[in-house]
C-alpha cells in the first residue's frame, strides 16, 4: 500500500518516527475476507511466555477488522487528498491491551468511509527474533527471517534500493489471496544509516490490506500540512517574527505566531513557554521559539530546504559545513552519518542537525533512510542559555 514522500525534520525525532497505499476499486465482501490466505505455514510463531499473544489473522485485529468500522466511534487521524483516514492506535483499541501491556510494535489503520481498508504493523525497534507477543496466522510474525515471508504460497519479491549505493537494501514480500493480501519487509528502522544492526534481513512491517480499495498515500497527508513560508531564511536571530531576545508579550500580540503549550517549570528553569508560526497543525512545528522568563532564548527550524544567512547552501552536506567552518573538522575530525554540528556565528550558538534523505518504497507506510546526510534543521541559541528547556 503505497508510498512516503521525503520525510523532513525530526523523525519526528523520534522522529522519529516518524514516520504509503492502498489500491483503487471495490472491497472483498465478508467471504472473501473470511478465506484470506491459504494456511501453510513454514515458521511456526513461538509460543509466548507470560501472556496470550495478539493474533494477526486474515480480517486483521481484534479492534481493526478490514471491511468493518473500526474499534472506536470516532478514530482520530488524518484524511488524505483521496478521503482516506489514517488512524494511530495509541490506546490499545487495536492491540487489545489485556493480551498485550507493552507491545513492541506500533498499528496504524487506513480507514474509508468508516471501514478499514489496511491494518499496519511496524517493529518500533531491530527485532533480534520472531516477537512472541504477536503471531500471524500465516506464521512468520516481526522479527521472522523475511525469508519465511519468501516461501509462502504465491510470494513475490521486489528488491528495492531507493539510494542506489548510498543506502539500504529492502526485501518487500506480497502474498496475495483470496479477497486480501499481505505485505511484509525487511525496511531498515530509523538510524540503521548509521547503525545498521547486525541482526538485518528480519521482518520490520506487515500490512493486510484489500487490494481493491481506494488509493490513500501518506505523501499526501504531508501535501495537507501548513504550508512553509517562501523566501525566508534562518539567520543568527533565528526565523521570520521567531527572534532572539524578543519579549513574550511581543510575540503574543505578533500576528502569525500562536502559543505551544503553558508556561511550565522543568529542571529548575522557569516559566519556559513555547511558541510556534500559527497555521502549523505538526506536532513539532515548522519553527518553534523557546522562552524562558519571558524572553526567547532559542529558536528551532525544520526543513530540508533551509536557506541560511550564514553561508550554507540549501541541503548543506559534511563537505559544505567542513567548507564553511574549518574548525569543526579540526576540532572533531572527519564528519560521518547524522548527527547534530554546533558551531559559532556573531557570538551566536548555531546547532546543525545533520539527517540522511528520507525515501518512499513502493508498498510500505514507512520511509527508508540512506543516501548523504544534509543540514534538515537549524537551531539558533542565545550564548550561555539552557539547551531545549522546554
Amino acid at each position: 500500500m503505497g508510498r512516503i514522500g521525503v520525510v523532513a525534520g525530526v523523525t519526528m525525532a523520534a522522529l522519529l518516527v516518524a514516520v504509503v497505499a492502498v489500491r483503487g476499486g471495490t472491497a472483498a465482501d465478508e467471504a472473501d475476507l473470511a478465506v484470506g490466505l491459504e494456511q501453510p505455514s513454514p515458521e511456526p510463531s513461538p509460543e509466548p511466555t507470560g501472556q496470550r499473544p495478539l493474533v494477526l489473522d486474515a480480517n486483521g485485529l481484534p479492534g481493526a477488522r478490514l471491511g468493518a468500522a473500526p474499534g472506536r466511534q470516532e478514530p482520530s487521524g488524518l484524511t488524505d487528498l483521496a478521503g482516506c483516514q489514517w488512524v494511530w492506535d495509541p490506546g490499545g483499541w487495536m492491540t487489545d491491551p489485556d493480551l498485550v501491556q507493552q507491545p513492541t510494535w506500533e498499528t496504524s489503520a487506513w480507514v474509508v468511509d468508516d471501514e478499514v481498508v489496511a491494518v499496519v504493523l511496524g517493529a518500533w525497534h531491530d527485532p533480534a527474533g520472531a516477537d512472541d507477543a504477536l503471531q500471524t496466522w500465516l506464521g512468520p510474525t516481526l522479527g521472522s527471517p523475511i525469508e519465511a515471508a519468501q516461501e509462502l504460497p504465491g510470494a513475490t519479491t521486489v528488491v528495492e534500493r531507493p539510494f542506489g549505493t548510498l543506502g539500504p537494501t529492502v526485501r518487500v514480500v506480497t502474498v496475495p489471496g483470496q479477497g486480501i493480501e499481505v505485505v511484509l519487509s525487511d525496511l531498515p528502522l530509523p538510524g540503521a544509516a548509521d547503525r545498521p544492526f547486525a541482526d538485518a534481513g528480519r521482518i520490520t512491517t506487515i500490512e493486510l490490506r484489500r487490494p481493491g480499495a481506494r488509493d490513500c498515500a501518506l505523501d499526501d497527508l504531508d501535501a495537507l500540512g501548513a504550508t512553509r513560508p517562501q523566501g525566508w531564511t534562518v539567520d543568527v536571530d533565528g526565523l521570520g517574527p521567531l527572534r532572539l531576545g524578543t519579549a513574550v508579550d511581543d510575540l503574543v500580540a505578533t500576528d502569525g505566531v500562536r502559543a505551544d503549550g503553558s508556561p511550565y517549570d522543568t529542571g529548575g528553569v522557569a516559566s519556559c513557554q513555547g511558541f510556534v508560526l500559527a497555521g502549523e497543525d505538526r506536532s513539532t512545528g515548522f519553527a518553534r521559539a523557546l522562552a524562558v522568563d519571558g524572553v526567547v532564548t532559542e529558536v528551532q527550524v525544520w526543513d530540508t530546504g533551509l536557506a541560511t544567512s550564514f553561508g550554507l547552501p540549501t541541503a548543506a552536506d559534511a563537505d559544505d559545513i567542513r567548507a564553511r567552518f574549518p574548525e569543526v573538522a579540526a576540532r572533531s575530525g572527519p564528519l560521518m552519518g547524522s548527527g547534530a554540528v554546533r558551531v559559532v556565528v556573531d557570538e551566536v550558538d548555531v546547532e546543525l542537525l545533520l539527517q540522511h534523505e528520507a525515501a518512499s518504497v513502493p508498498d510500505l507506510e514507512r520511509p527508508v533512510e540512506g543516501g548523504v546526510p544534509t543540514v534538515a534543521g537549524v537551531t539558533v541559541r542565545t550564548p550561555g542559555a539552557p539547551v531545549s528547556p522546554c
